[in-house]
């Protein structure tokens, strides 16, 4: 006994070293050497990871959302933590300390240090906002590009709504119906100023493939953004296929 406790108690009181919290998240979650490495390295960005994950799951399962593969959620979350927020924080630390006199950071040495360290404590992001965006692209309701600008909006701008309430207020909702996409690829397709291309693609040949991604992007454009890229295929797909067929009509 030590101190009252058995010896397995005293063992489980111990805090977990950053090279045994690397490895629980590689083998638990699935994360990579380097990202586990990254974040086992200090207990904010370990916490902040973790308590993310449980907010995400907590909120699909309050949406009647079906749960997610827990490693993706993981990865998901180290990917756009390790990446976009530090990247975000990065960013307004350096240039925020460019603001700075040579006096002002001589005068308070700690205070220079900290604006050229990358970590969650620097973060203009809470837990509870950064969970909500990724909610919305666990779910579809927002693409990476959005869940990016809501991210950087809510770092930079709005420092206090929630990734839903910032996607709302731009009209920022992914188009899911595949009739309301096979409009908008007809729209496209057919329009005179496309003539060209169009004629081009009947033809057939090398070009094809090119000539898709060129209807791709211009139907993207026309949807403002908002169309979801694997839907957007399928309509795609099936719209280019009716306008070959109809090329000898």
């Amino acid at each position: 006994m030590l101190n009252g406790m058995t010896l397995e108690s005293f063992l489980l009181s111990i805090p977990e070293l950053p090279m045994q919290v690397a490895k629980r998240l590689q083998e638990q979650d699935g994360l990579s050497e380097d990202m586990a490495n990254l974040i086992s390295s200090d207990r904010s960005t370990l916490s902040f990871y973790e308590n993310t994950i449980q907010k995400i799951q907590k909120s699909l399962i309050h949406e009647s959302q079906s749960i997610e593969d827990t490693k993706q959620i993981a990865n998901m979350t180290a990917n756009w933590l390790c990446n976009d927020l530090f990247a975000l924080i990065k960013s307004y630390n350096f240039n925020h300390s460019q603001s700075k006199s040579i006096e002002d950071i001589e005068g308070d040495r700690d205070e220079a240090s900290h604006e050229y360290t990358v970590s969650v404590d620097y973060s203009r992001v809470d837990v509870a906002r950064f969970s909500s965006m990724l909610v919305l692209l666990l779910k579809g309701s927002i693409s990476s590009t959005q869940a990016k600008k809501i991210l950087s909006i809510m770092f930079h701008e709005d420092l206090t709504s929630d990734a839903a309430t910032i996607a709302q207020s731009k009209g920022w909702k992914l188009i899911k119906d595949l009739q309301e996409l096979e409009r908008m690829c007809r729209q496209v397709i057919f329009d005179t100023r496309n003539k060209d291309q169009l004629d081009q693609y009947r033809k057939g040949g090398k070009h094809i493939r090119k000539l898709s991604k060129f209807y791709f992007g211009e139907v993207m454009s026309f949807s403002g953004g908002n169309a979801h890229p694997e839907w957007l295929e399928v309509a795609l797909e099936k719209v280019l296929t009716e306008a070959n067929d109809q090329k000898g009509i």
